[in-house]
């Protein structure tokens, strides 16, 4: 999606964790490459194991494709010298029939923390707070969320719950349990996400001249923030 090719999104809320929302770009593949060589983290996102080729051209389809949306979660702790690439948060739209016959749009999606070092953290959490308060910023006729998750996976399932999901749906045949929130039918849950953008500051992400660090992490700059965002966030990580 072009919409959040150069926006970067950065909690300003005092009890978030230090991290940062950017967009998926070439610089970022390698290290994603890397983590889709475990077979658990394949597992656990339904992901095949891909080429480093075609990771790259799969970067190039989202960034193309209006009904995806991924951003790469930075977590930004001061035990690194720079953000580093913790993970990523997904949303894929589909259309779906409502029972009156009008179309609706459906938003899902999901999580993924792949380091370490950077799990239990709250960085899912607020990544999850963050896409979706985005996304429907750009895309308010969104009429709800809906997350896939295997039925073992039982962090995941406490995840959504806290964030207001509920389960609507179990396909044992895939192991899955489907949750959602229903922004129609939910009038507060839709409040508190249109709320959500005021804990966040947002700018505007500029890859050229990044590097990559002794680590293989990725280097990065943060322009100042866009000019639509009021708020001045004390987590700026120039």
């Amino acid at each position: 999606m072009r919409d959040n090719e150069n926006v970067v999104l950065e909690p300003c809320s005092a009890d978030a964790p230090r991290m940062l929302l950017v967009p998926y770009k070439p610089e970022h593949v390698q290290v994603y490459h890397d983590w889709m060589a475990d077979e658990r983290i394949r597992e656990l996102t339904c992901s095949e194991r891909l080429t480093l080729e075609e990771e790259y051209e799969n970067q190039v389809s989202w960034h193309k494709d209006s009904k995806k949306c991924t951003f790469i979660v930075m977590d930004a702790d001061v035990q690194f010298e720079q953000p580093r690439m913790a993970g990523d948060v997904n949303i894929f739209t589909s259309l779906e029939e409502t029972d009156d016959g009008q179309q609706a749009l459906v938003a899902e999606v999901e999580v993924m923390i792949a380091e370490p070092a950077s799990l239990r953290k709250g960085l899912a959490t607020w990544a999850l707070r963050g896409m979706m308060a985005y996304f429907l910023s750009i895309r308010p006729d969104t009429a709800r969320f809906v997350a896939k998750v295997l039925d073992e996976n039982g962090a995941s399932l406490s995840l959504f719950a806290r964030l207001g999901f509920t389960e609507f749906r179990r396909l044992p045949v895939f192991d899955e349990i489907h949750l959602c929130v229903d922004l129609i039918s939910d009038a507060q849950a839709h409040q508190r996400l249109c709320s959500e953008l005021a804990n966040w500051s947002r700018r505007k992400y500029a890859s050229e001249g990044a590097d990559i660090s002794h680590d293989g992490q990725p280097g990065m700059k943060i322009d100042q923030l866009c000019a639509e965002c009021s708020t001045e966030s004390p987590r700026h990580h120039g």
